[in-house]
């Protein structure tokens, strides 16, 4: 890669960092995808210091028209998130003095697209998926804490995979988060359905 020695100066920051080890490679991913459009695009470019805005506003309009092989477009959500990372990958740049400019400070975020409302199940629902679950052994009596969990603490799919026997409190009744979504600490309460079988 023509500038290895950026992304790994970038890569090597947010390690020190101490961020989470998804979010570490999801920036890398897509610093990689912006210098590999350089590569492509504008093979002239040899230093990321002669970058300029109207090269950054082109990586922008790419990224609108932007078509995968099932011919979709990005969702507004992918774009902001690719947009945000070069901006910062660029404002690390001028920090380190390694450009002098940033070439993506007038890049403009497209809106948030409006979320649809998220399909949640009713207490009556999660009663009787409790109660249809059979407990005959290990692998179902965890189940059951899986889904116990989900509906009493409303955490997240990730956090839920990293938690560990010492972050429950059952006499407490509280889950604690270490690295939850930006590598927050918090303690989640467990609600009446995630204590029976934790």
């Amino acid at each position: 890669m023509r500038f290895e020695k950026y992304f790994t100066a970038f890569k090597e920051h947010l390690e020190e960092r101490n961020l989470s080890e998804r979010t570490v490679e999801t920036y890398c991913y897509n610093t990689k995808r912006f210098l590999h459009f350089l590569e492509k695009y504008y093979p002239r470019i040899k230093s990321l210091e002669k970058v300029t805005k109207d090269i950054a506003l082109d990586y922008q309009k790419y990224l609108a028209s932007y078509k995968n092989r099932k011919g979709e477009p990005l969702s507004n959500k992918t774009r902001i998130l690719r947009l945000i990372i070069v901006r910062k990958f660029f404002y690390f740049l001028v920090k380190q003095d390694l450009i002098l400019k940033n070439p993506a400070s007038s890049i403009t975020l497209p809106k948030e697209e409006q979320r649809l409302t998220r399909n949640i199940l009713t207490e009556k629902e999660v009663l009787g998926l409790l109660e249809n679950m059979k407990l005959t052994d290990p692998v179902s009596i965890r189940n059951r804490a899986i889904i116990e969990l989900f509906y009493g603490c409303g955490i997240r799919t990730t956090e839920l995979c990293q938690l560990k026997v010492q972050d429950v409190d059952l006499k407490e009744q509280t889950v604690t988060i270490v690295k939850g979504k930006g590598n927050k600490f918090r303690i989640v309460p467990m609600g009446q359905y995630a204590t029976h079988y934790i």
